[in-house]
């Protein structure tokens, strides 16, 4: 896997089916954060949420910040993967990953989306 951060204008998402925020968190620390290995503590440049009911992903990923960079490429990256909604989406923002892994755990990472995807 390469990675490049900061990648200006670009963001990566992952999405799952987590319905508890602890555990999502959790995950997310446990094995995201573990496998990325950014310079600076991922909180300060990523965003989560998680919602009890599936939401179309278009839903799910909107309201995130600078969805500019991201969010009609990660749609439509959902759709060709035949993904209609999810639980949980996870970005990290200023972020860009090649030939990284779809599967981590339990989540499934979409893409880098941006300008330096």
């Amino acid at each position: 896997m390469k990675r490049k951060f900061p990648a200006s204008e670009t963001a990566s998402v992952w999405i799952g089916d987590f319905t508890d925020e602890d555990e999502f968190d959790g995950h997310i620390k446990d094995d995201v954060e573990a496998k990325l290995q950014l310079s600076t503590e991922l909180w300060k440049v990523s965003e989560m949420t998680v919602e009890k009911e599936p939401k179309p992903i278009r839903e799910l990923l909107t309201g995130f910040s600078h969805a500019q960079f991201f969010l009609e490429e990660a749609i439509a990256t959902a759709e060709q993967k035949g993904i209609t909604a999810a639980h949980a989406a996870f970005v990290v923002f200023y972020l860009a990953l090649r030939e990284a892994p779809e599967v981590w755990g339990s989540l499934r990472f979409l893409g880098s989306f941006g300008k330096e995807k």
